[in-house]
């Protein structure tokens, strides 16, 4: 790094002044740690895809038309997804080989996986296996896990410096290279270097070296919109006032308690149903928080009399538009999902139920209307399809669990991936 020379007025014996130059360097920045020379082949899918179920035809078509597809297109999309997720969560399991995985249909190759090193015979197999093809890197210079730590380190550095109003951060989907953007309080100045060095060392402290996983940018952008919490949501009504709360996820377990969920951000004390009944359910705890902010999950558990199924509200409010979770599965980027959320239905908006797509994983976001403000381990979609009220409802496809809303911003809405129910409640989501 260069040095800067800054100019000291001195008062001489003599007095006169002259100028003592002194060499003030800036603080280290870490650098990015280097891997072996990336190894990436085509793999050649020679499957073919399962046939879709009707529960996963009809996300199919609310997918098309939410975002403008054929509805041959959506189908064939949605179809393979299942096979894919399950492959993803297989490799995603070990941690210290998982990189990254996504797909991209405007691309010639429609999906890539990538690693630190190279895969089983068993996993080549299985990639063979897929109805698409596959471009297979190895020796990724960092995991997933690796990344997701950097990025939340940096982003809490950010995120809770003096006169920072608002931050987020994103992984790029494929590569794990970090962008923090960041929103200045008005009339405050801050030295863009001296705050990209802070994170930066920050984050690689949280490796015990000087070195980062995968580089980290951090951008000044004025026009960071605010991102915001939902609020309201329902069958859950706050049981002070019996005002409109927020939507409720899945049935899950909890060390052997039957229960439900819905976001940390809600209130507490809730009441159930349209009918707003009271000694149903009742609030345990909040989610466990990561290194960068809080999972925004919360458990309550089933009062005497009553106990949470496997089904949840899906296509409509109707009982005979409810599903039934039969396997559960976090999205990758590129992978289609959907949402159901009363607050949508109570705004006047259709049924409560959207499809979208997701863009990204293990984003950190500041909420301008939370306590806590930061919170972190959240999937992206490419657009935003929740309302005020959605908050904590189910995200989907099929009758696949896929995690729960969250949050929004402009143009996407955030939800929580449904590993989080153990990683960080120590809950199960009911099947079956």
């Amino acid at each position: 790094m260069r040095s800067i020379l800054i100019g000291v007025l001195v008062m001489s014996t003599g007095g006169v002044f002259g100028i003592a130059a002194t060499a003030q360097p800036e603080p280290s920045t870490p650098t990015v740690r280097n891997g072996t020379a990336l190894h990436t082949l085509l793999v050649s899918g020679t499957g073919k895809a399962l046939t879709a179920d009707n529960a996963t035809r009809q996300d199919a078509e609310e997918l098309a038309k939410d975002l403008g597809l054929d509805k041959t297109t959506a189908l064939q999309r949605a179809s393979a997804q299942h096979q894919w997720d399950e492959l993803i969560a297989r490799l995603s399991s070990n941690e210290k080989t998982f990189a990254s995985a996504g797909r991209d249909w405007s691309a010639d190759i429609p999906a890539w996986i990538s690693l630190t090193s190279s895969p089983s015979d068993e996993v080549m197999a299985l990639i063979n296996e897929l109805p698409f093809d596959v471009r297979l890197t190895t020796n990724a210079a960092a995991n997933e896990s690796e990344a997701v730590l950097a990025s939340e380190t940096a982003f809490m550095a950010v995120a809770n410096t003096s006169g920072v109003e608002a931050a987020r951060s994103s992984l790029d989907p494929e590569t794990n290279a970090i962008t923090i953007e960041y929103r200045l309080t008005k009339g405050t100045s801050i030295d863009p270097r001296e705050l990209q060095s802070r994170a930066l060392r920050v984050s690689a402290a949280a490796f015990g070296d000087d070195e980062l996983p995968v580089p980290i940018r951090l951008v000044n952008n004025p026009g960071l919109a605010s991102e915001a919490a939902y609020w309201g949501g329902a069958p859950m009504w706050l049981a002070s006032n019996s005002a409109f709360e927020c939507t409720s996820a899945f049935g899950v377990s909890r060390s052997g308690v039957n229960g439900t969920t819905t976001a940390q951000h809600c209130q507490n004390g809730l009441l159930w149903g349209e009918a707003k009944q009271s000694g149903v359910i009742s609030y345990v705890g909040a989610a466990s928080g990561t290194t960068g902010g809080a999972i925004d999950l919360q458990f309550h558990k089933s009062l005497p009399g009553f106990s949470a199924d496997s089904t949840f509200q899906a296509t409509g409010t109707a009982a005979s538009q409810r599903r039934r979770v039969t396997s559960a599965a976090n999205a990758v980027a590129g992978d289609a999902v959907c949402k159901f959320g009363w607050g949508e239905v109570y705004n006047g908006n259709q049924n409560g139920y959207s499809c979208t797509q997701v863009g990204s994983l293990n984003q950190c976001v500041t909420y301008n209307n939370t306590t806590p403000a930061t919170w972190c381990g959240m999937a992206v979609t490419t657009s935003d399809i929740v309302f005020p009220g959605d908050s904590g409802g189910p995200f989907f496809l099929g009758n696949q669990a896929v995690g729960s809303t969250s949050g929004h911003g402009n143009s996407h809405t955030y939800l929580v991936p449904q590993t989080r129910w153990a990683s960080n409640l120590s809950a199960t989501i009911l099947k079956g």
